[in-house]
């Protein structure tokens, strides 16, 4: 993703009246889910970001919220 699409994700975040903690986040979220598919979203990319956050420790409630945002 470039910095224009993250700047537009933000700025689209901002206009729904989100947090800043809660942009942050997602920002967050956007650009590591973007570097673990390589710029190539398909069902064995989010499969393998999903597991990658498993692996890291997070709880499957949150696997799955990051996931729904």
């Amino acid at each position: 993703m470039t910095s224009e699409g993250i700047q537009k994700f933000r700025g689209y975040l901002r206009e729904g009246e989100k947090s800043e903690n809660t942009i942050g986040k997602y920002i967050r979220d956007v650009t590591v889910f973007w570097e673990v598919c390589n710029g190539e979203i398909t069902k064995d990319t989010v499969i393998a970001y999903k597991q990658s956050l498993i692996n890291d420790g997070y709880a499957i409630l949150s696997v799955n919220f990051v996931l729904a945002n």
